[in-house]
Formats: structure tokens, C-alpha cells, sequence
């Protein structure tokens, strides 16, 4: 059930360039707010590929966030 948040390169891309451009200095998070689990995003991967793939949980690492969003 962890989640994950994910954007388009080009966005990052050209949100960093604005950015560097930029008077702001300072620590910036960039990103999406929505998040997904990595759950829904495996059975909607496998759903477009092949409803037949298994999939193999295993155990988190301990230094995995559980959350990630910017």
C-alpha cells in the first residue's frame, strides 16, 4: 500500500528551468500532489498488458518511505 506520485518529465523539466531562473533560493519540492499506490498502479499496468500476471509481495525495506509526494 505505499504510495508514490508521479508528473510528466517535461513539467519537471521546465519547472526547474523557471526555477533556476528565478529569485527564489531555498529548498523547492516539485511534483504532484496526487498520489497512487503502487497496488492500484500494478493492476492498472496489468490490466492493460495481461490480467494472468501474478504479482510477488515482499517485504519493504527499512529505509522505504511508505509515502512519497512531493
Amino acid at each position: 500500500m505505499q504510495t508514490r506520485s508521479f508528473c510528466y518529465v517535461e513539467d519537471i523539466i521546465n519547472a526547474i528551468e523557471i526555477f533556476m531562473n528565478s529569485k527564489h533560493c531555498g529548498p523547492f519540492n516539485l511534483g504532484h500532489s496526487h498520489e497512487i499506490t503502487i497496488n492500484d498502479l500494478a493492476f492498472l499496468i496489468r490490466g492493460k498488458i495481461d490480467l494472468s500476471i501474478p504479482f510477488e509481495y515482499k517485504k519493504l525495506p527499512a529505509d522505504d518511505p511508505f509515502r512519497r509526494r512531493p
